[in-house]
């Protein structure tokens, strides 16, 4: 019987994670011990104590969906330093790449999904196969339907999924407000602050600016969408005198200051955003076919 083996590889993980949750006849799935130690470093990374998709890969492995290879291991370890010494690859992709190898054997269809180019280039002068974006999709396609009320594997896997949209979701509508507010409160100063000292003032901006920079830190969506609108805000602004007549618009270097500030500020915001969900399905998508974030 042909077995076949496919070794993920961080980013398929991170963006499909419902792989964990399927069961192909005749094949199995590997998670080497150092793809799960990227994904917890990317979690510290972000700000994060750790990364939910750990969990899911410990119940996959539990459940037999998946199998994770313990890669420091000595074995795996002599594997890595011939593959350190034949190719480019190091930490991660040399791991994953000594685990393909040592699957080789005959009746084994051994296979790696990555989207690493080089380490695709590696698995192929290896005789190794690499999982394409067609196969994933139909493998996906299997995904079972989750029966309400079951606390199954697949199920998680959705939950997950959702409150994975969610929390971009509400982060990006609270970003929006917070950047709305800020623009109605600097458009009412006048009135508003009539009569307070200078120093309070002064105080209760530098004190946002410390909780903008703990937003930035904690919460780097909300603060990535807050800094877009206000950039988009500032380009608005600079040609409201002009009531957006173009000859009326009278070019010089106060303009010409005004609009590269907005636009820095917009390349600000939209950096953050990217940061912010480099890890998720989204981001990944966004790096791999547009080489945003990386």
């Amino acid at each position: 019987m042909t077995m076949d083996y496919i070794v993920l590889d961080t980013n398929i993980i991170l963006q499909f994670p419902r792989l964990l949750g399927l069961h192909p006849p005749e094949t199995v799935f590997l998670v080497p011990l150092a793809v799960l130690q990227e994904v917890r470093e990317r979690a510290r990374s972000r700000g994060d104590q750790t990364d939910r998709r750990l969990d899911l890969i410990a119940r996959a492995d539990e459940e037999g969906t998946v199998s994770i290879i313990n890669t420091d291991a000595p074995r795996y370890r002599q594997l890595q330093e011939n593959v350190a010494d034949n190719t480019h690859l190091t930490g991660t992709d040399a791991a994953i790449l000594a685990v393909a190898i040592n699957q080789q054997g005959p009746g084994n269809m051994v296979r790696i999904a990555t989207r690493d180019k080089e380490l695709e280039l590696a698995a192929r002068r290896e005789n190794i196969g690499v999982l394409g974006d067609n196969e994933i999709f139909r493998m996906l396609g299997q995904f079972p339907r989750v029966i309400s009320g079951e606390e199954t594997l697949q199920s998680q896997i959705r939950q997950y999924e959702s409150k994975t949209r969610r929390r971009q979701l509400w982060q990006s509508v609270i970003g929006a407000a917070i950047g709305a507010v800020t623009t109605l409160i600097g458009s009412r100063a006048s009135a508003l602050f009539h009569g307070i000292a200078v120093w309070i003032l002064l105080t209760a901006l530098i004190l946002s600016g410390f909780i903008l920079f703990w937003i930035r830190e904690r919460f780097r969506l909300i603060y990535g969408v807050f800094e877009l609108l206000v950039g988009i805000i500032v380009l608005v602004a600079a040609f409201l005198p002009s009531h957006f007549k173009i000859e009326s618009v009278c070019f010089t270097i106060d303009l010409g200051i005004k609009i590269s500030g907005g636009l820095y500020i917009i390349v600000r915001g939209l950096d953050n955003i990217t940061k912010a969900i480099k890890d998720t399905p989204l981001g990944i998508r966004m790096r791999n076919k547009y080489g945003v974030g990386t």
